[in-house]
């Protein structure tokens, strides 16, 4: 009874997963590297549920076919899982961190725990240090928690990053989040703490169709062409700052594209997007990482800070169009790109938000003119 309900749940949720992700082909932007690696990344777990499905079924069997499979399969089940963890973790940080640069020597101690693994998993068959087949039983070693550490460090890290860009999630995206992440972790360590309980692939399938959730939320709040906030993700944003009454301090920047009605009659609306990209890029870059960026209209979009002591709005302006001047220069395009920019800092003297933002429309144009 136990192998029929241990199999049944690898294989029902290996075809609900294989559902969402036929789902997620056809309504998510398959153009997206976030969304061609969640769909590859649901196909190779589907593909491993289905292994492990196999692995219970043969556990107990002594015949020489049935151990092979089992120490090929387990050993492939070993191998993968801090792959895909590590793969997840730079897909989470292309996401949320893309312009923090990390030296060589950190990618290095990234990728050491998973030579470690790799090395341990892969000389098993000689060692049997992660696990052994006796008998045709399945038997964890002394090695296992080592492989299972090396798999679910690379969750942590990526939880460390979206914590650390929490104040550019939506309150929806960080409870879709959250949960798609501590489903493996809590699946892992059960699995971990209780020898003959499978939970961890499950566990992971289904964080994976929570993620899908967040990726189609992801789709809602974002411009797809800037990958700014939307509009209107951006206004329920500052309801909700409203609603909290927090008193530190608010700082933004207004800012928009010169010239691109004419870059797009001269040029295409080709190199229009282009150039509504680049200029987007470049304020990502320079402004700190937990700015929120937002789409307002066709080429306005405001820069939120929030919580940042000491903030010399001025200074960074003038660091943003330095950059901007230093693109231009490189002759990239075959047009020059230009911006336009009002600034301050939302007080007291301002009864709604939406005056704050007159006022810096107001200092936007004055500056258009000069």
């Amino acid at each position: 009874m136990q192998l029929y309900y241990q199999t049944d749940v690898s294989f029902m949720t290996a075809f609900l997963l294989f559902l969402i992700s036929i789902i997620a082909y056809f309504r998510l932007n398959r153009k997206d590297t976030v969304s061609i690696a969640y769909l590859i990344t649901a196909w190779i777990i589907v593909f491993v549920l289905l292994i492990e499905a196999y692995t219970i079924i043969i556990d107990g069997k002594n015949d020489p076919f049935s151990v092979l499979m089992a120490n090929v399969l387990n050993s492939v089940l070993f191998a993968i899982g801090p792959i895909l963890t590590l793969s997840w973790f730079y897909l989470i940080r292309s996401m949320f961190a893309p312009n923090v640069n990390i030296k060589r020597w950190v990618h290095v101690v990234l990728l050491l725990p998973q030579i470690i693994s790799l090395v341990v998993v892969l000389t098993n068959p000689w060692t049997g240090y992660v696990f052994s087949v006796e008998n045709g039983q399945y038997y964890r070693n002394e090695l296992y928690p080592i492989v299972t550490i090396a798999t679910y460090l690379y969750m942590v890290f990526s939880l460390i990053i979206v914590y650390q860009n929490r104040k550019t999630i939506t309150k929806q995206d960080k409870i879709l989040l959250f949960v798609s992440f501590t489903l493996p972790m809590f699946g892992g360590l059960i699995q971990a703490l209780y020898y003959g309980i499978l939970t961890i692939w499950p566990s992971v399938a289904f964080g994976l169709i929570l993620m899908y959730l967040f990726l189609q939320q992801r789709v809602i709040h974002l411009d797809f062409l800037t990958r700014a906030w939307t509009r209107e993700t951006f206004f329920l944003h500052i309801h909700r700052l409203a609603k909290s009454q927090s008193e530190e301090p608010v700082s933004a920047i207004y800012f928009d594209l010169d010239h691109l009605k004419e870059i797009n009659d001269t040029y295409g609306h080709i190199a229009g997007d282009l150039a509504l990209k680049k200029v987007v890029e470049i304020v990502k870059d320079t402004l700190p990482q937990n700015t929120i960026i937002a789409r307002l209209g066709g080429d306005e979009f405001i820069a939120l800070m929030t919580h940042i002591p000491n903030l010399d709005l001025k200074q960074m302006v003038s660091v943003v169009k330095s950059q901007v001047d230093s693109f231009n220069m490189q002759k990239k395009f075959d047009y020059p790109i230009g911006l336009s920019v009002g600034y301050g800092e939302f007080n007291a003297s301002y009864e709604h938000f939406d005056k704050f933002m007159n006022h810096l429309d107001q200092l936007m144009y004055e500056n258009k003119r000069k």
